[in-house]
């Protein structure tokens, strides 16, 4: 599994240079989007993109007559590459790894942020502004997820940063601090 998240990176990496390079990084990652959504819908697309009749031009060839033919040649070459070494499979994960590269390429940051209760639209938005400046990124990408639990606050996670602010972990701390805490005038069980 690890082996092969690093193998989609490796291919995901080459693909958002090579996009930027001829400044197609949005058209690909659009174009990528589009391959996977009609991938997921349609049986005949997924049968000629996983089928084993098929040589990889005729694969990439069939896929373009079925996808419109509308999308970025630097993407068919891709596809291509990626039917002739047999990692067809891999697709969804090269395809996340991209979107990933392509967000750090135009100073995007994924953050996630779990909270105790839904975020009205206007404290994302704030939330997004702070965490953007904070990050010294152009923006943010929040993905949020409620988690009652917390009971308050939030919890913050962006790349190798984590930030929690929730009230279940300071009331989890208040709670440790009281048991260790020495009792002034306290006397002892045995009376001294």
């Amino acid at each position: 599994m690890i082996r092969q998240r690093a193998l989609a990176r490796r291919y995901a990496l080459a693909l958002a240079e090579l996009a930027r390079e001829r400044g197609e990084l949005e058209a690909v990652e659009q174009g990528l989007k589009r391959v996977l959504a009609e991938l997921e819908a349609s049986p005949q697309l997924q049968q000629v993109w996983t089928g084993q009749r098929l040589e990889p031009a005729q694969r990439v060839e069939r896929m373009r007559e079925l996808l419109g033919g509308d999308l970025p040649q630097i993407l068919y070459n891709f596809l291509g590459v990626v039917a002739a070494k047999g990692r067809q499979e891999l697709l969804a994960a090269m395809a996340e790894e991209f979107f990933v590269e392509a967000d750090r390429m135009r100073q995007i940051e994924r953050v996630e942020v779990l909270t105790a209760a839904p975020l009205t639209e206007e404290e994302q938005a704030l939330l997004e502004r702070e965490l953007a400046r904070y990050l010294e990124v152009k923006a943010v990408r929040l993905s949020i997820k409620v988690q009652p639990e917390l009971l308050g606050g939030i919890v913050v996670r962006a790349g190798d940063r984590y930030v929690d602010f929730s009230l279940s972990r300071q009331l989890q701390e208040l709670h440790q601090r009281l048991r260790m805490a020495p009792l002034e005038g306290a006397v002892a069980v045995d009376g001294k």
